[in-house]
C-alpha cells in the first residue's frame, strides 16, 4: 500500500513523487496512464494522484480497478488551474433504500 502518481508527463510524475517522498508520507510509486490499472490491481494503493491530462479511457480503467478496493482516495490534479478534486471511495452495497439514504446523509 502507498501512494501512486499517474501522469502522461514524466516531469509531472517526478516532481510530485519528489515532493511526497521528501515528506516521508508513504511509499510513492509512479505509473504511466497505460500501466496504472495493472499497478492498482497488484499494489492496492491507498492514495492515487491522477494528472487530469490522463486520457478518459485510462481514467475509466483506473476507476474500474479502484472500485475493487475496499477504500481509496483519488485525487485528480489539474496542472493549468492549480486545483484538485478529492474523491474518497468506499465500497458498499445497496441492499435497501436506507443504505443509499445513509450514504448521502454521511455527507452532511
Amino acid at each position: 500500500m502507498g501512494i501512486l502518481v499517474i501522469s502522461p508527463s514524466p516531469l509531472f510524475k517526478d516532481v510530485l513523487a519528489g515532493i511526497l517522498e521528501r515528506r516521508d508520507l508513504e511509499h510513492v510509486a509512479i505509473a504511466d496512464p497505460s500501466s496504472a490499472a495493472a499497478a492498482i490491481a497488484t499494489e492496492k494503493h491507498r492514495v492515487i494522484l491522477i494528472d487530469e491530462a490522463t486520457g478518459a479511457a485510462c481514467v475509466h480503467e483506473i476507476v474500474e480497478e479502484v472500485r475493487k478496493l475496499p477504500a481509496c482516495r483519488l485525487i485528480f490534479l489539474a496542472q493549468e488551474g492549480n486545483d484538485m478534486l478529492v474523491l474518497d471511495s468506499r465500497v458498499a452495497l445497496i441492499k435497501e433504500v436506507s443504505d443509499l439514504v445513509s450514504a448521502v446523509g454521511d455527507l452532511r
